[in-house]
């Protein structure tokens, strides 16, 4: 019982760890993507804001 209890566990860390593998390259993928728009000029900040009623979401 303890090896089952034990295998169940390294299954879980393991898909946990490539969960947060996964996660963190596609993190640094995004990070690196936005840093090559913002230095290209692709990317602009908003300079006009929504309508109060757009933002409360009445229209």
């Amino acid at each position: 019982m303890i090896v089952l209890a034990r295998e169940g566990l390294d299954s879980f860390v393991s898909r946990v760890v490539f969960f947060l593998v996964v996660f963190g390259a596609s993190l640094l993928v995004a990070k690196l993507l936005f840093w090559l728009f913002d230095s290209a000029g692709l990317i602009h900040k908003r300079t006009t804001s929504l309508p109060q009623a757009q933002v409360e979401g009445k229209l």
